[in-house]
């Protein structure tokens, strides 16, 4: 079996997180296009988890012994998204670069994962074409942030 057929739910689990978190960004900044671009992030989000939800087993804990000796298992990951998502929402009115950049990087690494689904075949046609409309809506996101993030360093 491969390792990220073992992530699946804990993917669903981050990204349920990240529904919420962006919902309430989009609200609390003041930013006018970086809200816009939470809103868009949120919907993606919202969507990812609706449709993978039908695809994961009843019952899938996403834990093997081989994820149990990797270094960073998913669950640590997991765990490492909300505790981000908890730092940055006190501060979200006045934005700064550097919270930008750590959303950046929480959905780097959250895209890598995507990447992993959508390439390893071991996963279901349906689960890696969710995969891929995923990736193509949060790298437009992606690109957006990065973006907004080159305008508050100069501004």
């Amino acid at each position: 079996m491969s390792q990220s057929l073992n992530i699946l739910p804990e993917l669903i689990e981050a990204s349920r997180e990240g529904v919420d978190f962006y919902a309430e960004a989009a609200d609390a900044v003041s930013d006018t296009e970086l809200s816009k671009l939470f809103r868009r992030m949120s919907q993606a989000k919202s969507t990812l988890v609706e449709e993978l939800s039908h695809e994961v087993k009843p019952g899938a804990t996403g834990k093997t012994r081989s994820a149990a000796k990797r270094a960073v298992s998913p669950s640590d990951w997991v765990a490492n998204i909300n505790t981000t998502y908890t730092t940055l929402r006190t501060g979200l009115k006045a934005i700064k670069q550097d919270q930008v950049t750590q959303i950046e990087q929480a959905e780097s690494d959250l895209l890598g994962r995507i990447q992993r689904i959508r390439h390893d075949r071991d996963h279901s046609y349906v689960v890696r074409v969710l995969a891929m409309q995923y990736e193509a809506k949060a790298r437009a996101v992606h690109e957006g942030l990065r973006a907004r993030k080159r305008r508050l360093a100069t501004g």
